[in-house]
């Protein structure tokens, strides 16, 4: 641009200010003291987020600062904030792109103190590794709460530490995912009948170091159970305003968490087990089917056989329920008898049409009809037609199966690396190998190790040795 004349480069410059998104920035003395100053580093910027990713990997640093404004945003929608306001404070997301560091941490928070007067917040990602977008998400979420909680200071105290409680993070994070898609609710089922799988305890005392420790069911039920406990505490009186003022203060706090919680959400102090009452009724409320879930082909399956009873009474005039292909009770029944006694298979049968898997609803239109001709005396057709129902329920339990087992097959045979989705099942295989070296048998596993080699198609002269 120096061959430029002074009123093109007046002009350049006010094009790049009002893009204001990707630029070279000239980096200030007052942020990232450990660069050298006046540097030129390329930057991406939101003004409004006021969050600024440096990195010198054009695609990666979009793709950064894309994934924390969304989430900036997310978590103002969350709380209830307007989009206009950020923060005191810019955030500075800084991508380490060199070859040192031995430690596998792919992303660390920090708040750095600048010339006494003030605290630089800082987001420091290791570029040159492939990047976990939940470990990146989980930084982002930290740095978010760091400038929230830091609002009106410029210094810390040297016993000072800022951090994020582990449930809340993951909790705020599960619950933007749960609020824009909230179907998937098995593992909440789970929570709520065996509520001992991951007590609200156990939540609240989770460390970065328990979590890392955990095999993927215990994080999944962990993520579920902070999700619940988020949601739970945004939907009490007041909900969003009293969260925000337990933000401005948690990542500062060094006491018990619930003497928090109970002073900026008092309805949590009234009665001995308030607490945990409200994040199991938030469990019960997130497991609870909605009237729009369609159910899978097992599910319709299972809902149809518990539908498929008669209701008759026996010889001292009490109800009992007995299977619909013992029809031939009802013989010598006035209609009247009969329509009372498939009177509910029949609204079971209506009913499970609007939530059944799109498959199965000729199915119960079919079992409608039988039922209409049991009442009329019209038994022949009821005679032939069953067996016939009930081997195309078992086709399509198999087909169904089959199907699953396929798609299992494939995405595992055409998963060419290691993505988060599996990191689970690798720290599971990686300790079963760890204990089975342990507790090896001098005798039987040489012969087990052969057999292994084999079935896994790897040579057998490395057991010969």
């Amino acid at each position: 641009m120096k061959h430029l004349p002074l009123d093109l480069k007046v002009a350049a410059v006010s094009i790049a200010l009002l893009a204001g998104s990707t630029h070279a920035q000239e980096l200030p003395g007052r942020v990232g003291e450990d660069l050298e100053p006046r540097r030129v580093i390329d930057s991406s910027t939101n003004k409004i987020q006021k969050i600024v990713v440096r990195g010198k990997r054009t695609k990666l640093r979009m793709a950064i600062s894309s994934i924390a404004n969304s989430m900036a945003k997310e978590l103002q929608i969350l709380l209830g904030e307007e989009e206009t306001y950020a923060g005191e404070r810019e955030i500075y997301i800084e991508m380490l792109e060199g070859e040192g560091g031995e430690t596998d941490i792919q992303v660390m928070p920090s708040v750095r103190p600048f010339e006494d007067s003030d605290l630089i917040i800082k987001l420091l990602v290791k570029a040159n590794a492939k990047l976990d977008r939940d470990v990146l998400g989980h930084g982002i979420i930290d740095v978010l709460l760091y400038r929230r909680g830091l609002e009106g200071r410029n210094t810390l105290n040297e016993a000072q530490s800022v951090q994020v409680p582990v449930w809340l993070s993951h909790g705020i994070i599960e619950a933007m995912a749960w609020k824009k898609d909230s179907s998937q609710r098995r593992v909440y089922e789970h929570l709520l009948s065996k509520p001992d799988l991951f007590p609200l305890d156990k939540v609240l005392d989770t460390t970065v170091r328990d979590l890392g420790e955990f095999d993927m069911i215990n994080r999944t039920f962990f993520r579920a159970a902070s999700c619940s406990l988020v949601m739970s505490l945004l939907r009490q009186d007041g909900g969003q305003e009293s969260m925000l003022g337990f933000l401005s203060e948690v990542v500062l706090f060094e006491g018990e968490i619930d003497i928090l919680l109970r002073k900026y959400f008092p309805s949590l102090s009234i009665g001995a087990n308030a607490m945990q009452k409200t994040w199991s009724l938030q469990i019960a409320e997130m497991a609870a089917p909605k009237l729009v879930e369609i159910l899978n082909i097992t599910k319709s399956d299972q809902r149809l056989t518990e539908l498929l009873m008669l209701n008759v009474s026996d010889e001292n005039g009490d109800a009992k329920l007995i299977p619909f292909d013992d029809f031939r009770v009802l013989d010598g029944m006035e209609v009247s008898q009969k329509v009372q006694a498939t009177e509910s298979m029949r609204q079971g049968v209506v009913q499970l049409s609007n939530r059944c898997h799109p498959m199965y609803r000729p199915l119960l239109l079919e079992y409608a009809l039988l039922a209409a001709e049991l009442c009329q005396g019209e038994l022949q057709n009821l005679t032939d037609r069953l067996p016939l129902l009930a081997d195309e329920r078992v086709k399509m339990l198999i087909a169904d199966e089959r199907c699953r087992d396929y798609l299992d097959w494939y995405q595992i045979t055409r998963a060419y690396e290691v993505t988060g989705d599996f990191s689970g099942y690798m720290k599971l295989k990686e300790r079963l190998a760890t204990e089975r070296e342990e507790r090896k048998d001098v005798v039987i596993d040489p012969y087990l190790d052969r057999v292994q080699a084999l079935m896994s198609g790897e040579s057998e002269a490395a057991y010969k040795k």
